[in-house]
């Protein structure tokens, strides 16, 4: 089934080449030493493929947040970790193969510093803003919608879509020369889905156009 055309359309216009490309980088970099914990640290990674860092949640990354479950098994030892709420960023509990009722906590992997240094949080905060701002857009409050915008960046800088928002916000307030700057600004940051890449494309243009 690699090759029919559902299956090559998703590769090109969806985000599991860019998972399976930094995976392999990170086995590459790490070849010969990879143990649990660095295991557990692939999962949480949320680089792009080279390294690069496009902001939280970035849907091309391993770990963009929306993962319900995560597990990491040693054949070999025999010791099978779970992961702890949220989105693989709790403690991995280790368990005993052989016998699932024996914890084995001088086994399991801490918790993500994020969720204590304010990173995650930020995260949430930045998700919430976009959708406020989407919100605010629905509803020509344009002004609330450039103040989400910045709010969204400010918690999460560097993601494409807190660039998208305030792109539509400035083309809306007639500041054309800005919304080029900010749907520039947002395909330089790496759009997930090749759709949202034709988008921006398409908004850029009508920016352009009416400048």
């Amino acid at each position: 089934m690699k090759g029919l055309p559902q299956n090559t359309d998703y590769m090109a216009g969806a985000t599991s080449v860019s998972r399976e490309q930094r995976m392999k980088e990170l086995l590459q970099q790490n070849a010969g030493k990879i143990d649990a914990k660095l295991a557990v640290d692939f999962l949480r990674d949320r680089d792009l493929p080279g390294g690069i860092f496009a902001g939280n949640g970035h849907r091309g990354s391993i770990n963009a947040f929306i993962a319900t479950h995560a597990v990491v098994m040693d054949l070999t030892a025999g010791i099978f970790y779970a992961a702890c709420p949220p989105n693989g960023e709790g403690k991995f509990v280790a368990f005993d193969v052989n016998d699932f009722a024996h914890e084995l906590p001088a086994l399991t992997i801490p918790a993500d510093e994020i969720l204590t240094n304010g990173e995650f949080e930020n995260f949430k905060t930045a998700q919430q803003a976009l959708v406020d701002g989407k919100h605010a857009l629905q509803n020509s409050d344009t002004n609330a919608v450039l103040e989400f915008a910045k709010k969204a960046e400010s918690a999460n800088p560097g993601y494409y879509e807190n660039a998208v928002l305030q792109g539509w916000a400035l083309l809306a307030l007639g500041q054309k020369n800005e919304a080029i700057e900010s749907f520039e600004l947002a395909l330089s940051r790496h759009p997930a889905f090749t759709d949202e890449k034709k988008a921006i494309d398409e908004w850029l243009r009508e920016a352009k156009a009416a400048n």
